[in-house]
């Protein structure tokens, strides 16, 4: 076990913070950690020029459960907590040098501070950062209050969040196009509420058309979630992909599995959301023709 897991397992109940969304209990858990070097900083590093770089020494772990099950644990830098040192790996396995000079401190304490050419200059944790947890860095998801039961359900938007995120990458430093791929879940009801399972995309998914091997769907299934991973009247540079992405076109493969799921006589008719980067549509199966209505972004 490393020492984070170590430091995980020892959280007291009385530390724990309760809150719900929807009808489930979620809790979250920050502990402040000192790093030792024999733990492994090099992902916690913010690379420089040459071997020297900042290097994390106290670092915030939050834990969230839903229902008692762990769902994510988010390790990030506590913004006080760098360090500039130059990396020294000896072969007999020793950890890093002591830092090289006095660094003066950034004009803003919260920011990181590196070497420029006139001094030291401010680092934005938030730009080189790969993926940072939602409300670190300004992107924190508006929570949905629609009054649609199924989209403001917390588990739900939890898989928008996480299927988003997948599809389009983080909201900072979003994928190329051509290497955004759509994504799809499925919502199904039971006895203690909602519950979201992923369609895994098979190789024939591309930025602008979704498919799966999954060939059968659950009786109790109750809506589609669906990623459209580009902002109405975005140009787009993907293969298979139109010049342009319009927001509000139905195309023919999301009116066709709306429509196979309302003609087959084991399911019942369920809705289509389509998570673009501006809003979320909802295809209904009454008519697929259109999108009978939409919500402003919220949730991812």
């Amino acid at each position: 076990m490393s020492q984070v897991e170590s430091q995980l397992s020892e959280f007291g109940k009385d530390s724990w913070v309760n809150h719900s969304r929807g009808s489930h209990k979620i809790q979250t858990h920050l502990e402040r950690y000192e790093l030792e070097q024999s733990d492994n900083t090099n992902n916690l590093k913010l690379q420089t020029a040459g071997d020297c770089g900042w290097f994390c020494q106290q670092v915030w772990i939050t834990v969230t459960t839903i229902n008692g099950e762990v769902i994510s644990i988010v390790i990030t830098c506590d913004p006080e907590a760098w360090i500039y040192l130059c990396e020294e790996i000896p072969i007999d396995g020793g950890g890093l040098s002591e830092p090289i000079g006095e660094e003066e401190p950034c004009d803003d304490p919260t920011q990181l501070c590196d070497s420029g050419p006139s001094g030291p200059v401010q680092v934005d944790e938030c730009e080189w950062m790969i993926n940072p947890p939602p409300g670190m860095c300004g992107d924190s998801p508006e929570e949905c209050d629609t009054d649609d039961p199924i989209l403001d359900d917390g588990i739900v938007q939890l898989a928008m969040y996480n299927a988003w995120n997948e599809s389009y990458g983080p909201n900072n430093d979003p994928l190329d196009d051509a290497d955004r791929r759509e994504r799809m879940f499925m919502v199904t009801a039971t006895s203690s509420g909602y519950e979201v399972e992923e369609l895994p995309p098979n190789q024939n998914t591309t930025a602008c058309h979704f498919d799966t091997d999954v060939s059968s769907l659950p009786s109790n299934i109750v809506a589609l979630f669906h990623t459209h991973p580009f902002a109405d009247g975005e140009n787009v540079n993907a293969p298979d992909c139109p010049p342009a992405y319009d927001g509000d076109y139905v195309s023919q493969a999301d009116r066709n599995r709306v429509e196979s799921i309302a003609n087959n006589p084991g399911l019942s008719a369920i809705p289509m959301y389509v998570m673009d980067e501006n809003k979320i549509w909802v295809l209904d199966p009454s008519d697929t023709s259109q999108y009978s209505q939409n919500f402003d972004r919220c949730g991812y």
